[in-house]
């Protein structure tokens, strides 16, 4: 999984300059998040199994309304501490989460940021992440074999 990840923020870079992305495991049936892969200036990170705290959490919220979340301003991020590190850094301005879902529910969680603040005012953006779609089909077809 976490070559997938690698291939696809790369593929990623290669339209928009990713400044760190994070992809998490939501365990629904025990109810915890586990980051398992960060990646930063062309660095990936893997092996981790980090759970993370529900308290204050954006990433929670986001896997529960099963819809993405962009903001263009890092200065005001919703998330707690432990997200805030995973998924910014200093040269941060803007990030996007995304959920991936299998029969309808949300298994993964992909967060990227941006150092460019005004990322989402591109309305070509959407098209640019028309590789993400791909990506979450090859996740949602591993995760569907490793949870049957």
């Amino acid at each position: 999984m976490t070559d997938l990840f690698n291939k696809h923020v790369k593929n990623i870079q290669e339209k928009i300059p990713i400044n760190k992305a994070v992809l998490l495991l939501n365990h629904y049936h025990t109810g915890m998040l586990a980051a398992i892969s960060t990646w930063e200036n062309g660095h990936l990170h893997d092996g981790l199994s980090i759970k993370l705290p529900s308290e204050s959490s954006l990433f929670e919220k986001v896997i529960s309304t099963g819809k993405n979340y962009q903001s263009n301003n890092c200065l005001e991020f919703e998330g707690n501490f432990f997200e805030k590190k995973l998924l910014l850094n200093e040269q941060s301005s803007s990030f996007l989460l995304q959920p991936l879902t299998v029969n309808d529910q949300v298994v993964a969680l992909i967060g990227y940021s941006f150092c460019k603040s005004d990322i989402f005012d591109d309305k070509n953006i959407i098209n640019k992440f028309e590789i993400s779609q791909k990506f979450s089909s090859q996740i949602e077809s591993l995760l569907e074999t490793i949870t049957v």
